[in-house]
């Protein structure tokens, strides 16, 4: 009978040992799992310090323009551009292809288009992957620049 009781012991530490194996290699794999989820996140999809603006001026929000332009229904009362203050000196963020402005990171800018500073005086382009177009319609490769704008007196 100890022969018998003590191989059923044997067996028991054995089916033991193997499910807490396999236990501990579920809880190492769902750990790893987890790191890689983490990392990636905080790799991805973080705000990531982009430019510190300049000058203080207006930036246009989100896609609206290019909306407004494609849309066959205009409607001037609801389809209105919300222009952003970027003061001096605020930080520009940047998450996957979106650019953020201030320090609550809600307020998401296009930057297709400048940052009007000076009452519309001067652009401030801050992208390389825009074309500025000429009066002669030729294109320009961008780059992040000042541009001055010469604007007629209203008689």
């Amino acid at each position: 009978m100890n022969i018998e009781s003590n191989v059923k012991k044997v067996k028991n530490e054995e089916k033991l040992d193997s499910v807490l194996s396999n236990s501990s290699i579920i809880m190492l794999l769902l750990l790893f799992l987890i790191i890689v989820l983490a990392l990636f996140y905080f790799l991805v999809f973080r705000f990531k310090p982009y430019q510190i603006a300049e000058y203080s001026g207006y930036a246009v929000s989100g896609n609206k323009i290019t909306e407004n332009l494609l849309n066959k229904k205009f409607n001037d009362e609801n389809d209105k551009i919300k222009a952003i203050k970027v003061e001096e000196q605020d930080m520009i963020y940047k998450r996957l292809n979106s650019f953020y402005v201030g320090k609550s990171t809600v307020n998401n800018i296009n930057l297709d288009y400048p940052i009007y500073i000076n009452d519309n005086i001067v652009l401030y382009n801050l992208s390389e992957d825009v074309s500025l177009i000429t009066k002669d319609f030729l294109t320009i490769s961008g780059r992040t620049t000042l541009i001055y704008t010469f604007i007629r007196n209203k008689i």
